[in-house]
């Protein structure tokens, strides 16, 4: 089943770390909604992932259907479309309370970057791209831009002072794009990538 999962992934492009759809997380996954079935609701699980068991648990056919259509465009290297059921109660838009440890980040800092790259070239745009807020959407886009640590600092084992040149000013798309999996693309890559698309 790891198997089957991980070449459905690469078929659909879904990108993911090592850890996609291993052995051990597949079995861990089905062992915890088994014994979710025998009462026991505190196993961590996915609220997407118990939404499709507790569909599918009382749908079998319509399961077997879908597995062996799964199958069938897997052998034959056929693109693959999904019809996705509608999912009982989706509900979106509690109020929810959670607790979260996060790196702390210094407004300042992204303040005087914005004000130096301003200073030197009368914009703000991406430095990937060239992309200009305020140049597409005037007023609204006047002085945003994301900042991006080219060293993460996720990778900070302390607080450490951090310097405008350890700084860059992106759009979101490219700034997504860097963090979109691991290793993280560095600024150079990233170019690379744009100029051999177009």
């Amino acid at each position: 089943m790891s198997f089957t999962l991980n070449k459905l992934a690469k078929k659909i492009d879904h990108v993911g770390d090592v850890t996609l759809r291993n052995f051990n997380g597949v079995h861990r996954t089905l062992s915890n909604l088994w014994y979710r079935e025998q009462g026991n609701t505190n196993l961590p699980i996915g609220k997407t992932m118990i939404r499709l068991w507790d569909h599918y648990k009382n749908n079998k056919q319509e399961l077997v259907k879908l597995s062996q259509a799964i199958l069938a465009h897997l052998a034959e290297d056929q693109p693959i479309t999904f019809d996705y059921p509608e999912l009982d109660n989706p509900l979106e838009g509690r109020l929810l309370v959670g607790t979260h440890l996060y790196r702390e980040r210094n407004k300042q800092i992204v303040k005087q970057k914005k004000q130096q790259y301003l200073d030197e070239f009368g914009c703000l745009r991406c430095e990937t791209c060239d992309f200009d807020f305020a140049n597409i959407y005037g007023s609204r886009g006047k002085g945003f831009i994301e900042c991006h640590h080219v060293i993460p600092l996720s990778e900070l084992n302390v607080a450490t002072e951090t310097k405008l040149n350890d700084l860059s000013l992106l759009c979101a798309n490219c700034h997504r794009m860097i963090h979109r999996k691991q290793p993280w693309l560095s600024l150079e890559s990233l170019s690379n990538l744009l100029h051999d698309s177009r």
